[in-house]
């Protein structure tokens, strides 16, 4: 695939899209460990409430790691334009477009509860 087509793909919207996502999982991935995990509750139930792997995958498509930092610090209008194109850049480096595709839609039905070593 040539280089201009990748770039057409890869419009301004479906980057911030995903720089919102990256952000926001940053967010609750440090909420969950700052604010519920680190006080010490007492687990007795766990929920699933997607799907673990798919979810590793996206974040490996997406760079998230190296990006994450910088999605939750994007406040302004500019800093959001300077992001959108060094994200650009990467997406076509790790040629995310196709890879999200392949990947698909995550598949709900896994909601699960578990108490002890049940599932429901």
């Amino acid at each position: 695939m040539d280089n201009n087509k990748v770039d057409s793909e890869l419009t301004d919207d479906f980057i911030d899209k995903s720089i919102k996502m990256i952000g926001e999982l940053c967010e609750a991935e440090n909420f969950l460990n700052n604010k519920i995990l680190s006080k010490g509750v007492k687990k007795t139930e766990n929920f699933i409430i997607f799907d673990k792997a798919w979810l590793e995958k996206w974040k490996s498509f997406v760079g998230y790691e190296e990006l994450k930092e910088k999605c939750i610090k994007c406040k302004t209008y500019e800093d959001r334009k300077k992001l959108i194109v060094e994200v650009r850049e990467l997406f076509i480096k790790l040629n995310t477009k196709q890879k999200l595709e392949e990947l698909g839609l995550m598949n709900s039905s896994n909601l699960q509860k578990m108490i002890g070593k049940k599932n429901f």
